[in-house]
């Protein structure tokens, strides 16, 4: 009699475990619940990022750039004096970038893929199955920085003298160029929050 008894029940048990559905990874269930029976599944999804983001710096740049062609002298000549100069070119290029970045921070998840279910619940149970997504970003971002540049650029031609000749004089200058640029990027942080 007892024999019997315990094939009935475990015969029992293996139908009861074939009609249950499977659930998925991101899958919550009440499933089977007895009479009067309350049953609640949770699921909490959190995520808390606190990122703080500082620089402090200071640049000084100074530049001084000097072409000279010419100066020459061609004086007193008794027949003829010619003082010639040449090209003279100045350039000055100045970058400087301080307190520049970026952070990017993702908080993407596949909460949407979930999924809920109460199946086969007995009579007068109460059933619930509560998500929770929680996402909360905290970001601080504080620059100070001071950038100083001074440029000096200085392009000389001529200054050349052709005087007190007995018979003619020429003086001859070339073109003088002076070119100065500078640039100056500060605290350029960009932030990127996905969620």
């Amino acid at each position: 009699m007892i024999k019997k008894l315990f094939g009935i029940s475990v015969g029992a048990a293996m139908v009861l475990a074939s009609v249950v559905p499977a659930l998925a990874a991101n899958q919550l269930g009440n499933q089977t619940t007895g009479p009067f029976s309350r049953n609640l599944a949770i699921r909490n999804y959190t995520k808390t990022a606190v990122v703080t983001i500082g620089n402090l710096g200071r640049l000084t740049q100074t530049s001084a750039s000097t072409s000279v062609s010419g100066n020459n002298n061609a004086d007193f000549n008794t027949q003829g004096g010619a003082a010639t100069s040449g090209e003279a070119l100045a350039t000055n290029t100045k970058q400087a970038s301080l307190n520049t970045g970026a952070y990017a921070l993702s908080q993407d998840s596949a909460v949407a893929d979930d999924m809920g279910v109460n199946d086969t619940t007995g009579p007068f149970s109460t059933n619930a199955i509560v998500f929770n997504s929680d996402k909360t970003a905290v970001v601080g971002v504080t620059n100070v920085g001071a950038i100083t540049q001074t440029s000096s650029s200085t392009a000389v031609s001529g200054g050349n003298s052709s005087s007190f000749n007995t018979i003619g004089g020429t003086v001859n200058a070339g073109p003088a160029t002076s070119d100065t640029t500078s640039t100056a990027i500060l605290n350029d942080t960009v932030v990127s929050i996905s969620q």
